[in-house]
């Protein structure tokens, strides 16, 4: 008879593993798992829902015959399998830590029956996962005398306690410490997002997008903690909502309504709305910049930041923190920046004697850190304020911790607000005698941090947004081939066609630069290494081959927060810094004889592309009218670049030439060229056109359409035209979690 080969298939969420061919897919994409972190997976979908203890997968993966420490070769295997399936062990979706006991596997489980899934069993040892001990010395130790057993017969009595206190350390850091405990509060679809914990500690306020996500229109809703999955609206209406913050005495909560496409400089308004509804009542006005909001002890004022005007052309920009009185006085000024800087996520301590908040250079890449200042009785600063941390990256809300006695706060490389990519939760004393400190239990994408003493309770939310890079299919389809739960995205093209280089936050501690071939197998991590998050997020992406194949010119945060050019060789060595300034360096192109790198530089008169040696030189400016995305032409005498975000017509440019326009819409980030010609994604609602333009006659091709729905994170071109990647976002949103019992 022959078998189905259905029923060698088992799913869990949007994984599947072949169980004959021993192969783990994400939508039909093979992650790259083998050895013992797939028999581990085997050993635990056998039996779902049910305890596996370590125990069992020793006897399974190890066998009783063989001399290893088999406890770091099991950690090191679920961390590897974790890493593959985008899990946590803090809070996981599929794999279940039950300390010192084993695994279970939580996630709903289709397929094949239990009997029918095979028994793992003993394979021989891995020397990337586990420790083996040495058996090379037996022959030597056969003929030694009584007297040079003496110090082998001390030592053997020393090393059991010496493994023993090794192996419970190695255990402590597979089962860490369970307070304080993650409770998930919302897993509705969309983005719920900055929320605020009312005064007694037993409900949220939050801003959610859940019912027009396709426009991000955001309204207030309310969920009490413990009440299953109901939640109520607040606020409604055609303006975004956002940033709801709780008064102290439990009456009002605060938030900023402004309108749907402004832009980020334009006026919002501050409102308040009883928890119990009713109709929102206008206060004052802010910076549209999505800030907190933050309420002083006694729930007569309210911290936003303010309106700044440009003198030049009289255009509204943040600036400080103003004090807004409810009673509706005049607002008053909190913090004085000055004109190179803004604050913002302002946060009152509970007394009300102390304000912390975020310090920021610009918005681009915002290199922003924390702050505290002393206020006197007036609600005036008293003395000059506290820098905390030394960050220089954009923060995602700031809360003190229930005791009072530090701070909470998401920080990232990025700032889009309303997503948490690339943020992690930190915490930093409020007097500055304890250095930054990350919050190991959170993962990758949590920020927006609310606190509430009366239940020593701090929620968050917790980004889930997942870029793919996919290959087009001619005339109208796609195919995922790099997938992770995280973001993969900014694919580049060796110049063989034979590899690509793309920006992931796969490993789950931060972006780096992977290389993969075009069909997402063999996949390496080229730059990162062990995290010292000592200092600041890491961030690495926009990579691009050289044209001789051997290195990799990357943008990589510098020490003052900004992206500089690395490069690097394509081994993973020779890492060379090319830019070295304060000013955002980044996205960059090669010339085809490789001896020039054009890059975006955002200066203070706007941002243009500039060229400088692949050795290393003196930088050039040449555009002088604003550039946003560069290539340049094969022959190196034509820039080719788009200006805006979101849109953009398409410019060239001779090198030392006039700008001209060449087409009227772009997705900006998706242009590249090859010697076959200039190719481009274009503008559309439902989907977009991929064009190939020939740069010899200026005739345009239409290739296909792609989706228009989260297009375009990147495009690449093989040499030979036969294949095109490109990147998009799959997947956004953020849900809500809480530590209970923060300490």
């Amino acid at each position: 008879m022959t078998e189905d080969p259905s029923l060698s298939v088992v799913r869990f969420g949007d994984f599947e593993v072949d169980l004959r061919s021993r192969e783990l897919r994400k939508r039909g994409v093979r992650i790259a798992l083998q050895g013992r972190p797939l028999q581990v997976l085997e050993a635990l979908i056998r039996t779902p829902g049910q305890l596996v203890t370590r125990e069992t997968l020793r006897q399974e993966l190890w066998g009783s015959d063989t001399f290893v420490d088999f406890e770091a070769g099991l950690n090191a295997a679920v961390r590897r399998l974790r890493e593959a399936l985008g899990d946590a062990a803090d809070v996981p979706r599929f794999v279940e830590t039950l300390p010192r006991r084993g695994y279970r596997f939580i996630a709903p489980v289709q397929g094949v029956g239990a009997s029918a899934l095979p028994s793992t069993q003993p394979a021989a040892p891995d020397p990337s996962l586990e420790p083996t001990i040495s058996r090379s010395l037996a022959p030597a130790l056969e003929h030694r005398t009584w007297r040079s057993w003496l110090p082998l017969a001390a030592a053997a009595l020393v090393l059991p306690s010496i493994v023993a206190v090794v192996l419970l350390a190695r255990r402590s850091e597979e089962s860490p410490p369970l307070a304080p405990r993650i409770v998930p509060l919302t897993t509705t679809a969309g983005s719920e997002v900055t929320p605020t914990l009312s005064p007694d500690g037993e409900q949220v306020a939050f801003s959610w997008d859940g019912e027009r996500q396709d426009v991000g229109d955001r309204d207030i809703w309310l969920k009490i903690i413990g009440g299953g999955q109901d939640i109520r609206r607040l606020t409604s209406g055609p303006d975004d909502d956002v940033v709801p913050s709780w008064s102290p005495d439990g009456r009002q909560i605060a938030f900023l309504r402004k309108p749907l496409g402004g832009s980020e400089t334009a006026e919002a308004g501050v409102y308040v709305v009883s928890p119990l509804g009713g109709v929102p009542r206008k206060v004052g006005v802010a910076a549209e910049q999505p800030s907190q909001l933050s309420w002083s002890a006694d729930s007569r004022f309210i911290a936003a930041i303010s309106l700044r005007r440009r003198a030049a052309n009289g255009s509204a920009e943040a600036g400080g923190l103003q004090l807004i009185a409810l009673d509706g006085g005049h607002a008053r000024p909190l913090t004085t920046p000055d004109n190179a800087t803004y604050d913002m996520q302002p946060a009152f301590s509970a007394d009300g004697r102390r304000l912390a908040y975020a310090s920021c250079g610009k918005r681009t890449m915002a290199p922003c850190d924390v702050h505290v200042v002393n206020l006197d009785t007036d609600l005036r600063p008293s003395g000059q304020p506290l820098r905390l941390t030394r960050h220089r990256a954009a923060i995602h809300g700031i809360a003190w911790t229930p005791d009072g006695q530090s701070l909470v706060y998401g920080v990232s490389p990025f700032y889009l607000f309303g997503s948490g990519m690339g943020s992690q939760l930190w915490r930093v004393s409020g007097d500055g005698t304890r250095p930054p400190e990350r919050i190991e239990s959170s993962r990758m994408g949590a920020f927006a941090p609310a606190s509430s003493a009366a239940r020593n309770r701090v929620v968050f939310a917790q980004d889930r947004v997942d870029f793919d890079i996919l290959r087009f299919v001619p005339p109208d389809g796609e195919t995922p081939v790099v997938a992770s739960s995280g973001a993969d995205y900014g694919p580049s093209f060796s110049p063989d066609g034979r590899r690509i280089a793309f920006e992931s936050s796969r490993s789950g501690e931060a972006e780096e630069i992977w290389l993969a071939d075009p069909d997402g197998s063999n996949m390496v991590q080229l730059t990162g290494g062990p995290v010292d998050w000592r200092d600041e997020p890491r961030w690495r992406g926009s990579p691009v081959w050289s044209p001789d194949g051997s290195r990799i010119v990357f943008a990589s945060r510098g020490d003052g927060g900004n992206p500089d050019l690395w490069t690097v060789d394509v081994d993973g060595g020779s890492l060379k810094r090319l830019t070295n300034d304060p000013l955002h360096d980044g996205p960059m192109t090669w010339s085809r004889d490789g001896r020039w790198l054009y890059y975006r530089q955002d200066r203070s008169d706007g941002r243009d592309i500039m060229r400088i040696a692949a050795t290393g030189s003196v930088p050039e400016r040449i555009t002088r009218d604003g550039a946003l995305y560069p290539v340049i032409s094969p022959d190196g005498k034509t820039l080719f670049y788009s200006k805006t975000d979101r849109s953009s017509p398409l410019f060239a440019m001779p090198i030392g030439g006039v700008e001209r326009q060449i087409v009227d819409c772009v997705r900006p980030r998706a242009i590249t060229v090859t010697t076959s010609g200039l190719y481009y994604l274009g503008c559309g609602t439902d989907r977009v056109s991929l064009y190939r333009r020939d740069l010899a006659t200026g005739n345009t091709q239409a290739l296909g359409t792609v989706k228009a729905a989260g297009c375009c994170m990147g495009l690449t071109v093989s040499a030979d035209g036969r294949t095109i990647l490109f990147a998009r976002t799959v997947a956004v949103g953020a849900d809500l979690l809480l530590f209970e019992d923060f300490k």
